[in-house]
């Protein structure tokens, strides 16, 4: 299963996601479609934005899947962040159409919660780029004992000019928050 946001998945009930050892787009190793999707319940722009993507078969054995992060206190203000991001900013169109981002791997740290313990804004950090529309949807992860764990899924990007879009900051739908909703839906498709 993949999670994403769940404005990410508006409009459609099927996606095709890429899998390659390498990035590079036309260079696409293996392609595996959704078979269905699961979007919170409760989701409304900005709001419980999350949905749980499933395939049609196994991942590739090269691919492994990161941990999920229950502890709150693991994402909580001042925690450093490991934000893989791709953005509009650094889109490249292919001759046929397709386009594809040149991977950024960014630090950032949750600035404070927004509202209730469901999200968290990040401040961007060092002068690396934040999260850019095209980002949506995407991993916010810490590093414990040499291992990743996923902590935000991305829902918002944020820019107040005369600060550039893209350098400021962004709004997470919080993966502890909604461990439980998470492992009820797994545990519905796969008993």
């Amino acid at each position: 299963a993949l999670l994403t946001a769940g404005h990410c998945t508006a409009n459609r009930d099927y996606f095709n996601i890429y899998f390659a050892k390498y990035f590079f787009a036309a260079n696409r190793e293996l392609t595996i479609s959704t078979k269905n999707k699961i979007v919170h319940e409760d989701y409304s722009e900005g709001e419980n934005d999350l949905a749980i993507l499933f395939f049609e078969q196994d991942l590739p054995t090269w691919y492994s899947p990161v941990s999920l992060e229950k502890d709150p206190k693991d994402s909580a203000t001042g925690q450093e962040l490991i934000i893989p991001d791709y953005g509009v900013t650094k889109k490249t169109w292919l001759p046929s159409g397709d386009s594809y981002g040149t991977l950024n791997v960014g630090r950032s740290k949750i600035a404070f919660r927004l509202f209730d313990q469901s999200r968290f804004y990040t401040m961007n950090i060092r002068d690396q780029a934040s999260v850019c529309y095209g980002d949506s949807g995407g991993p916010a992860f810490i590093e414990k004992n040499n291992n990743l764990y996923l902590v935000g899924i991305s829902s918002q990007g944020d820019w107040v000019p005369p600060i550039p879009a893209c350098t400021f900051g962004a709004n997470w739908t919080r993966i502890s928050y909604y461990y439980d909703w998470i492992m009820e839906q797994l545990l519905k498709i796969n008993p």
